[in-house]
């Protein structure tokens, strides 16, 4: 989408050691399996962690695009009440045809006829096909599909996975002062010199995770 849908209520502002791009449709279940990991890593990162949705919907799931299409139209009359009518969209996963999708804006506080407008001038059906192709040129196959920090992860995966890979980058967010003094706390266990040469090899292979990233994107 133009507007990333971010957890953090300063995203705009903010610095993060850690970006999560998160592909998804509303029909998938185990993209609602999903959500409890991605809850318990915007917990456990509390301000370190910047999660972005995208749009996936996958053609076997009929319903899947016009409820993204949906999502973003409650997203303009505020990030709350997305995040109601995008739980409400997950609790009911069968139950995602028109008149329901009308219900969970309602219910998630929105203007329902500036949803209604919205969703018969279909404003954001072209910014979900956009969201669909650009996922298939970074290779999204199946739903969920995370990238962390340009790392690719598939699947409804547990939190300890994702820590792997933030622990380790968000080092690279810290001076070698402090985090010598945090070694041990860390498990790493390096002198000084170490650790400097430990921070600076996780940075060279962080950049070239994102070059890699950014060649296949063709920019």
């Amino acid at each position: 989408m133009n507007c990333p849908v971010c957890k953090a209520d300063n995203a705009a502002t903010a610095k993060f050691c850690c970006e999560c791009g998160l592909r998804l449709e509303f029909q998938c279940p185990y993209c609602g399996k999903a959500r409890e990991s991605v809850d318990k890593v915007l917990k456990n990162y509390d301000g370190k962690v910047r999660f972005v949705f995208r749009d996936f919907p996958l053609p076997m799931h009929p319903n899947a695009g016009p409820t993204s299409e949906a999502s973003m139209c409650v997203y303009e009359q505020g990030k709350d009440k997305f995040w109601k009518f995008h739980d409400k969209a997950f609790k009911n996963q069968q139950a995602l045809d028109a008149t329901n999708l009308e219900k969970f804006a309602k219910e998630s506080v929105a203007n329902l006829e500036k949803f209604k407008e919205c969703m018969t001038s279909k404003k954001y059906a072209k910014a979900v096909q956009e969201d669909m192709e650009y996922g298939e040129k970074v290779g999204v196959r199946s739903t969920p599909t995370f990238f962390v920090n340009g790392q690719i992860l598939n699947g409804a995966l547990p939190i300890e996975q994702f820590s792997e890979i933030i622990d380790e980058d968000c080092l690279l967010w810290l001076n070698a002062e402090t985090l010598s003094d945090h070694a041990e706390n860390l498990g790493i266990g390096l002198g000084a010199l170490q650790l400097r040469r430990h921070i600076e090899m996780r940075a060279k292979e962080r950049t070239e995770r994102r070059k890699k990233l950014v060649h296949r994107l063709g920019h």
